[in-house]
C-alpha cells in the first residue's frame, strides 16, 4: 500500500480505502520516520512481526475531526507491531486512538505500541499520549506492551536472552468495560512471561512512567484480575521457571482503582507473581492511590489485596528472590482483605529452601488500611501466610528502612523476619534528623542511595535523596542534611 508525504505539513498519510485496506507484513528492514507524523486511521498494526526496527515518528489517528476507533481488534494487537521479535521500536509517539477490545478470550493481548514482545528486542523512548484510550473486556492489556513472550529454546551459549523496555511513558487510561476473570492490566506491560530457566531469560523494564489511572467503566461486579501501574502480572511455566525480571527507576503516578468487589490484586509496580524466578525492584516509586473500599460499580469491596509496590506473591519457591531496594511508596493503600505499604500478600510452596523477600533502603509514607474487620495491613507486608523454618538460605526482612508506623507486618504465620536499622516516628527518642543521619550512615557504608530531610504532606521525614521534591529548609534541619 502507498504512503503519501504532504509537503505542507510534512505528515505522511497511509493511503487506503474500503477495497484496499492496509495489510501489515513481516518486516526485517529499518523504518526511520525522521520525525514525521504518520496519519493512519486503519484497524491493523503497521507491521505484523517486526524483526527489524521502526523509529522516530508520531502515529496519529486523527481522522475527519475525530479519533480513530478500533473495535474489532483481533488476537494480539499493537498499533506499531503485532509482534516484536529480535527487533527494536524507538522514539515513537501515539495519539488520537480509541482501542476498544470486544474479544473475550483470556489469552488475548493488546499493547498500544506492541502486542507481543519477544527475545532480544528493545522498546525505548516511546510515549502513548492521553488522547489514546484503551478499554478491554477479558484479556491482557499494557499501555506500551501487551505481553512478553520468550522463545521455547533460548541460546545456551548466550549470557542472556534480553528483552529491554526502557524510557517509555504511558498516559493512556486503561479501563475494563465488561465482566470477566483473568483480566490483566499494566500501565507499561500487561503480562511478563519469561520461561525456560530460573535465571534466564532476562526482562528489564527501566526508566518508565505511568501517569494514567487504571479503572473500570463497568457497572456490574464481576471483573477479577491483576492491575498495576507498571507490570500487571508475571507467571512461571509448568516447571515453575520464570527467569529474571528487573524493574528499575520506574514511577507510577496513576491511581489503581478497584475493578470489582472481590478476588483482584492491585499494586503500584507489579500486581502478581507466581512461582520460581528472580525479581529485583530498584529505585522505583509509587504516588498513586492503590485500591479502595468501593469498587467502580459502587459496591463495597469484599476480598482482594492491595500493595504500594507489590500485590500478591503466590508460592515463594526454591531459588526465588524478591528483592526491593532504594524504593518508596507515597500512595495510600486500601485493601479489602490484605494491604501492605510494600507487599500485600505472600505465600510459600513446600519447596522453599532458598527464598528471599527483602527490603533494603526503602520507605513507606502512605497510609495502609483494610476494609474487612478480619483483614491484615502492615507497613512492609499485609499478610505473610506461611510458617517457614529458619535456614541459612532463607532471608526475610527489612534493612535500613523508614516506615510511618511500627506495624511492619499485619499477619505473620510464623516466619522469622529481620528488621535492621528501621525507623518510625513511634520510636523512643525519635527525631527526623537523627533517623536521617542513621539511615544515611548505613546507606553510605553499603553503597545505597543517600537520605535527606524532605517534606511530605505537612510532615518532615527522612527521604531518599533521589526522590525528594520538597527539601526541608526549616531551621537547623537544613544543616543536618
Amino acid at each position: 500500500k502507498a504512503a503519501l508525504l504532504n509537503p505542507a505539513t510534512h505528515a505522511v498519510d497511509i493511503l487506503q480505502d474500503a477495497e484496499n485496506p492496509w495489510q501489515p507484513i513481516d518486516f526485517i528492514a529499518h523504518f526511520d520516520g525522521n520525525g514525521h507524523v504518520v496519519s493512519y486511521a486503519g484497524d491493523q498494526p503497521l507491521f505484523e512481526t517486526l524483526s527489524g526496527s521502526a523509529s522516530n515518528f508520531v502515529l496519529d489517528g486523527w481522522n475527519d475531526d475525530n479519533v480513530t476507533e478500533i473495535t474489532g481488534i483481533p488476537k494480539d494487537f499493537g498499533l506499531v507491531a503485532r509482534k516484536l521479535l529480535k527487533g527494536e521500536i524507538s522514539g515513537v509517539t501515539l495519539r488520537n486512538y480509541n482501542l476498544a477490545v470486544s474479544n473475550s478470550a483470556g489469552n488475548f493481548t493488546i499493547g498500544a505500541i506492541c502486542g507481543l514482545a519477544g527475545d532480544n528486542s528493545t522498546i525505548r523512548s516511546c510515549t502513548v499520549e492521553d488522547s489514546v484510550l484503551i478499554s478491554i473486556r477479558m484479556c491482557t492489556a499494557g499501555g506500551i506492551v501487551g505481553a512478553t513472550t520468550m522463545s521455547s529454546s533460548w541460546n545456551e551459549g548466550a549470557d542472556v536472552n534480553l528483552l529491554d523496555i526502557r524510557s517509555c511513558t504511558n498516559n493512556a487510561s486503561i479501563t475494563t468495560w465488561f465482566s470477566g476473570t483473568g483480566v490483566v492490566v499494566g500501565g507499561i506491560v500487561g503480562r511478563c512471561n519469561s520461561f525456560d530457566s530460573i535465571r534466564r531469560p532476562v526482562i528489564v523494564v527501566s526508566n518508565c512512567v505511568n501517569t494514567a489511572n487504571i479503572g473500570s467503566d463497568y457497572a456490574k461486579d464481576d471483573v477479577v484480575g491483576n492491575f498495576a501501574g507498571i507490570v500487571g502480572e508475571r507467571n512461571a511455566n509448568d516447571a515453575g521457571n520464570s527467569g529474571v525480571l528487573f524493574i528499575q527507576d520506574c514511577t507510577n503516578r496513576g491511581d489503581i482503582q478497584p475493578q470489582g468487589p472481590s478476588g483482584s490484586n492491585y499494586a503500584g509496580i507489579i500486581a502478581y507473581q507466581w512461582r520460581l524466578g528472580l525479581i529485583f525492584i530498584e529505585r522505583c516509586r509509587n504516588y498513586g492511590k492503590i485500591g479502595g473500599d468501593v469498587c467502580m460499580s459502587g459496591s463495597p469491596v469484599t476480598d482482594g489485596s492491595s500493595g504500594g509496590i507489590v500485590g500478591y506473591l503466590k508460592e515463594l519457591y526454591n531459588e526465588q528472590y524478591v528483592c526491593i531496594s532504594d524504593t518508596a511508596n507515597y500512595g495510600d493503600v486500601v485493601g479489602a482483605a490484605n494491604a501492605g505499604g510494600f507487599v500485600a500478600f505472600a505465600s510459600a510452596n513446600g519447596g522453599h529452601g532458598d527464598t528471599r523477600l527483602t527490603l533494603t533502603n526503602c520507605a513507606n509514607y502512605g497510609s495502609v488500611s483494610v476494609v474487612l474487620p478480619e483483614g491484615f495491613g502492615g507497613q512492609m507486608i499485609g499478610n505473610f501466610n506461611a510458617a517457614l523454618a529458619d535456614g541459612p538460605k532463607r532471608v526475610y526482612g527489612a534493612w535500613n528502612c523508614f516506615f510511618v508506623s511500627n506495624e511492619f507486618i499485619g499477619n505473620n504465620a510464623g516466619t522469622t523476619f529481620n528488621f535492621v536499622n528501621c525507623h518510625t516516628p513511634q520510636d523512643s527518642g525519635y527525631s527526623a534528623s537523627l533517623a536521617r543521619k542513621a539511615l544515611s550512615a548505613y546507606a553510605e557504608a553499603n553503597d545505597y542511595e543517600p537520605w535527606v530531610l524532605g517534606k511530605i504532606g505537612d510532615q518532615v521525614y527522612p527521604e531518599l535523596g533521589i526522590f525528594c521534591q520538597k527539601p526541608c529548609v526549616c531551621g537547623l534541619m537544613l544543616l543536618l542534611r
